[in-house]
């Protein structure tokens, strides 16, 4: 049984100036950078895409007991209620952190839309001592068992939302640099934008209220120089970055990370792994676990 004593810690910040335009529109949209990645859309083989705790079905009635098995039946499905076991980033109730060997088990779920209904596949993973699954990856991926410090990057002034509020993310502020050091190697994590005062108008977007635009998330080698952006986007409005964990994960003793992403519907962690960087200078992108989805 693996015991958790491991911690997180809170990374120290610096603040960044930043480029101030009074608005973006077709006279000066050679400012904006069009390049966006990751796809967090694409459907990525070593994750899972949904992971829950616990698993409520005891609101179905026999209407939905009937949709879910003729949908199972006509795509095929032999793995419901399949076990398995899958390599998991852990966090205990305590803030503590783990890589874990878990046991899951795979469930399609009816969930009720605006338009009508989706069917969704979703690992079923209970355990002691489990807060939250912070990225489940598919059974094909193994890691070592270990206790995990993590270094945690969350907004330094989070504002206190009604209780009955929409679980949307609080962003992360930009233009703020990140000092994390990891196995006596000093990094540097660079969350930059510009900013545009009075209206964004590009490639079929436009908003009249003040935006953040070139949004980047930049890895930075302090010793060797080395540097990779991890994240980057035209706009701010939809897409936000809200929490920030840094780690070794496949022990490698170079750093992983796992961002938080919310748009208008979902929120997603990315997984970016060093043992998985590929023909990139630092690490790889390497899928996605939703979080939640709301409204699909």
């Amino acid at each position: 049984m693996l015991t958790i004593n491991s911690f997180s810690q809170e990374v120290s910040r610096d603040s960044l100036p930043y480029t101030i335009v009074e608005r973006i529109e077709s006279s000066n949209k050679y400012l904006v950078d069009s390049v966006a990645f990751p796809d967090w859309y694409e459907l990525e083989n070593h994750l899972i895409e949904n992971v829950a705790l616990h698993i409520d079905t005891s609101w179905w009635n026999s209407e939905i007991v009937d949709i879910v098995n003729q949908w199972k039946v006509k795509n095929r499905i032999t793995d419901d209620g399949e076990e398995n076991e899958y390599f998991g980033v852990i966090k205990s109730v305590y803030n503590q952190y783990a890589v874990k060997k878990l046991v899951g088990k795979v469930h399609y779920l009816f969930e009720e839309t605006g338009g009508g209904y989706f069917i969704k596949r979703t690992i079923e993973v209970e355990g002691e001592n489990v807060g939250e699954i912070v990225s489940v990856f598919d059974k094909s991926m193994e890691f070592e068992e270990k206790k995990l410090e993590m270094h945690v990057i969350s907004p330094a002034n989070p504002i206190d939302l009604p209780r009955n509020s929409s679980p949307r993310e609080q962003p992360l502020e930009k233009n703020v640099m990140f000092n994390i050091s990891l196995n006596n190697e000093d990094y540097e994590l660079i969350y930059s934008a510009d900013f545009s005062q009075n209206g964004f108008s590009y490639q079929g977007f436009g908003t009249i209220d003040p935006t953040y635009f070139n949004v980047e998330l930049e890895l930075v080698n302090r010793v060797s120089g080395v540097h990779q952006a991890l994240y980057k986007f035209p706009h701010n409005h939809g897409f936000n970055i809200s929490e920030i964990i840094i780690g070794d994960i496949d022990s490698d003793s170079k750093p992983d990370i796992i961002y938080k992403i919310s748009d208008d519907i979902c929120i997603r962690r990315l997984v970016f792994l060093s043992s998985k960087k590929g023909s990139n200078p630092l690490m790889g992108y390497v899928g996605q676990t939703v979080v939640s989805c709301e409204g699909l």
